[in-house]
């Protein structure tokens, strides 16, 4: 009896003691220990239990061995973000353990966003305890992005040892695995997919960890699976700056696949949402490139030659091939430049030797210092053509008057060239367009030219089409070479003789002219089915041409309305045709 009396009264002391010390001690003994996992989340999320010692204690023993007292009071500065409510939820994309719980917590702010934030329980001793793994993953990132892979490592697998639900954990790991598969081969590229497999499992809702499949997927070259999971990161995002970036990288993959219509247009959409994404400038400069349109190629390149932010071997590839579009393009000073930067970037890096001797033996050609004798040698070029047209009887030299004696060899003749841009009777028999159209840093000119009919009013009023040259300059020379007018026409005229009811048509070039860098050829053309009367005809659409190159298909893009004569009834339509040079 005075044993158990005695119990009694150290139960009692106990007690005292623990009323008397402090209010924090009594918090502690009192709240900390929760059986009860929706008790726990909720008391720290809601702050119930507001006292920094209080919830430091509710912590997991390993969050709390690699997050110290003052470090937690950092991590856990109230933030400006305001909240206005919460709702907590159980995580229905991990599956139930007896050991861990996840939860789903939403804070809604008083700016109308939400923000999702993702929380793991662990069950230690029949007590629930919140995990931590801010510390790890802060070292681990800090780490990753000083290029210490190794480090990064150590420090994201001790998050997930923490957590073993934390996807941002399993996400920064397959990026750490997937910068050290491409400087070290022992490091399996497995070991990417592993690691991101996980983190969209546990977070399947966040777009950044489909972007990092869709990254070990351009790893292997898988282009199309990476696009899939590239286009599956667009579905969970909102920010513009990740928009831009993942546009980018589509981009990139559609370069690779060969894709050209979406490559541009995700290249496009990127530039759009952000002016400043210097990837896709390169990947625009690179397209360009390739297909050796050096003076569009130059400058993209320009715009990323002083790049502050590029890693040094997308640099090294920029200052090459800006060397070679500056070479191509008779800038041979700023060639020399930016070769002798890419040797100085990475001097063992198998130099062709030929490719410096000719850019460093490269003497620059100023453009325009007899842009006069360029003029001349392009009217040569025409009077060359027109006389031999004339030769051969296809032309006349002129419309004789009604009553000459000599003979009319043809019906048409053609202007002179100092007929160029002079009105004859409101009608130019000449007219221009000029572009840099073969990339050499020289202008090109498309020619329209009328002949007259010297049957018919003597010239005013001509029924024959107009005839088209493509005049490209070689050096200070042009030739003249219709192989793009010829294959453009040719597809054209096949697209309308398939037409139902197809009856006659008439093509126009309109201009050879530059679209966001991009060499193009519009014109229009207007077709006249069966039924139309010769006024009107039912078809009429405009068109614009990319041009073919060594190793893709040009693409004619046509935009027309065809009109219903019974009704007026009009329908806008769209077509896109595949071409190459015949």
């Amino acid at each position: 009896m005075v044993e158990l009396f005695r119990i009694e009264i150290k139960k009692l002391i106990i007690v005292g003691l623990l009323f008397i010390s402090t209010n924090l001690f009594s918090q502690i003994g009192s709240t900390i220990m929760f059986e009860n996992p929706d008790s726990c989340i909720e008391n720290y999320v809601l702050k119930k239990i507001n006292f920094d010692v209080s919830r430091y204690e509710m912590w997991s023993k390993l969050s709390k061995k690699h997050t110290s007292f003052d470090d937690f009071k950092m991590i856990n500065n109230d933030s400006t973000i305001k909240y206005k409510g919460y709702k907590i939820e159980p995580n229905l994309n991990i599956e139930a353990h007896d050991k861990y719980k996840n939860y789903l917590v939403y804070y809604y702010t008083i700016d109308n966003d939400t923000i999702k934030s993702l929380w793991t329980l662990e069950l230690d001793s029949n007590f629930w305890y919140l995990t931590s793994v801010q510390s790890s993953f802060k070292r681990g990132r800090e780490s990753f992005l000083k290029e210490n892979y190794l480090d990064a490592i150590k420090y994201f697998k001790q998050a997930i040892e923490i957590d073993p639900y934390d996807a941002i954990s399993y996400n920064y790991l397959a990026k750490t695995y997937f910068e050290l598969t491409n400087k070290d081969s022992t490091f399996s590229k497995s070991l990417i997919a592993e690691n991101a497999k996980l983190a969209i499992k546990y977070d399947p809702d966040n777009s950044d960890n489909y972007s990092t499949m869709g990254m070990y997927f351009s790893s292997l070259q898988s282009y199309n699976l990476s696009i899939h999971y590239y286009l599956k990161a667009l579905d969970f995002t909102k920010d513009s700056s990740n928009l831009s970036t993942i546009y980018s990288n589509l981009s990139s993959m559609s370069f690779e696949n060969e894709d050209t219509v979406n490559f541009k247009k995700y290249a496009e959409l990127s530039i759009k949402l952000d002016s400043t994404q210097e990837f896709s400038y390169f990947i625009l400069g690179k397209f360009n490139f390739k297909y050796e349109k050096f003076q569009i190629a130059k400058s993209y390149f320009e715009k990323l030659v002083n790049s502050q932010k590029l890693n040094p071997y997308i640099l090294l590839d920029i200052y090459l091939k800006y060397a070679m579009c500056c070479y191509k393009t008779n800038d041979c000073n700023l060639a020399k430049e930016y070769y002798l930067k890419a040797v100085d970037l990475k001097p063992d890096n198998g130099w062709n030797d030929k490719f410096a001797k000719d850019i460093l033996d490269c003497n620059q050609i100023q453009e325009g210092n007899n842009p006069k004798e360029r003029i001349n040698n392009l009217f040569s070029t025409y009077n060359e053509w027109r006389q031999n047209e004339i030769d051969f009887g296809e032309f006349s030299e002129k419309c004789l008057p009604w009553d000459s004696i000599e003979f009319q060899y043809s019906r048409y003749a053609l202007p002179k060239i100092t007929d160029f841009e002079k009105p004859y009777y409101d009608v130019n028999e000449i007219d221009t367009s000029s572009s840099y159209f073969n990339n050499d840093n020289f202008p090109d000119y498309l020619f329209s030219i009328l002949p007259r009919d010297c049957q018919n009013g003597n010239g005013v009023f001509s029924i024959h089409p107009p005839i088209y040259l493509l005049m490209l300059s070689d050096g200070d020379k042009f030739i003249m070479d219709n192989s793009i007018l010829e294959s453009v026409e040719s597809t054209l005229n096949d697209f309308c003789n398939n037409i139902n009811g197809f009856f006659a048509k008439r093509l126009y070039f309109g201009e050879i002219f530059q679209d966001e860098g991009e060499n193009m050829l519009g014109g229009d053309f207007n077709v006249w089915l069966e039924d139309d009367a010769n006024c009107c005809p039912s078809i009429i659409a405009k068109f614009k041409t990319y041009l073919p190159s060594n190793t893709s298909d040009g693409i004619i893009e046509i935009e027309g309305t065809v009109t219903n004569n019974e009704t007026g009834d009009k329908e806008k339509f769209r077509k896109r045709l595949v071409y190459g040079i015949r």
